[in-house]
């Protein structure tokens, strides 16, 4: 296997994943990934947000040749991956999320693809889910607007994700089966060109949760790069196996992320526009989940007092106070 602190060699693509307890994927992910990447020169960083799992020694123990970064907290998903980009010598840097699983020869059809077509900057692959059939529709999408984040806070969009408005951002009425350009890709397996990180930058790190792969993917645009999703190229992705150790904060995180998301790209109105959406949804939200609480025995009431107080702080989350 080969070494990840070779020098004078010619990387191909320098793999950067972030890891917070999730040993049993990372291994597996690992495994996945030196198993496919065929003739294909790689590098790879794990940067570890202060694992309590064991996930730290089992790496050090079955992958002494990756390189690993320890963070004695958890620093977050953007500033985490700024780190492993910082060390990076590859052509093109790889975001990868522990509980992706590779197929195939993709990950080299991406890089082909990349070295054919310099105009693009970000690519995606096709994400499916555990059953290795059904496709993630987050893996291309375009970029958001105020009400495509309303129907996402709200369901409406997974509910109806074939409708031309309720599922505009995801493009559920095109059912991702073939290649083509889009505006965004997910950060759980995002390809880009160094070129395109030197002209854009990192990762924003003031996004607390999510949003940070849109946000890349926004200022691609304005930088006239090009987004392409890559159908040939496919992986299994299992998702959200961190946040949902941590549901309750997790979506306020996202909430605080979706404010500066506005914040940044639109503007003050449209965040006010946007606070009075999740808010009242928060708000409905809160309600709905009281009436519950209330029907369930007392011993299985936990899960819905977490969503009450999380929804009810996000009720009272101002947008002017999103960034911290």
């Amino acid at each position: 296997m080969e070494s990840t602190d070779q020098l004078g060699v010619d990387r191909a693509v320098s793999v950067i994943i972030v890891n917070w307890n999730v040993k049993r994927l990372i291994v597996e992910c690992l495994r996945s990934l030196f198993s496919h990447h065929a003739d294909l020169s790689i590098e790879v960083t794990v940067v570890d947000n202060a694992s309590t799992d064991g996930s730290v020694e089992r790496l050090r123990r079955e992958f002494p040749y990756v390189r690993l970064i320890e963070n004695p907290e958890n620093v977050g998903f953007a500033r985490a991956n700024n780190q492993g980009i910082r060390e990076a010598t590859g052509r093109y840097v790889l975001l990868l999320n522990p509980d992706t699983v590779w197929i195939d020869d993709s990950l080299q059809r991406m890089v082909r693809f990349m070295d054919a077509h310099d105009g693009i900057g970000v690519l995606g692959p096709k994400l499916l889910n555990t059953d290795g059939k059904s496709i993630q529709f987050w893996g291309a999408r375009r970029l958001p607007l105020p009400l495509d984040t309303f129907f996402e806070f709200t369901k409406l969009s997974a509910l109806f994700p074939r409708n031309r408005l309720l599922g505009r951002q995801l493009l559920g009425y095109w059912g991702h089966a073939d290649s083509r350009d889009v505006e965004c890709v997910s950060g759980s397996c995002l390809l880009i060109r160094r070129k395109t990180i030197e002209d854009v930058g990192l990762l924003d790190e003031g996004y607390p949760l999510y949003f940070e792969d849109t946000d890349w993917c926004h200022r691609v645009k304005i930088a006239r790069w090009g987004c392409y999703y890559l159908a040939e190229a496919q992986l299994i992705h299992i998702g959200q196996q961190s946040s949902l150790q941590n549901r309750g904060p997790s979506t306020i995180k996202a909430v605080r992320g979706v404010y500066r998301y506005y914040r940044k790209f639109y503007g003050r109105t449209t965040v006010l526009w946007i606070w009075l959406l999740l808010s009242s949804a928060s708000l409905a939200k809160v309600l709905a989940w009281s009436v519950r609480y209330w029907l369930q025995p007392k011993q299985a009431r936990h899960g819905a007092a977490e969503q009450i107080r999380a929804y009810w702080t996000v009720c009272r989350l101002l947008p002017t106070r999103s960034a911290s």
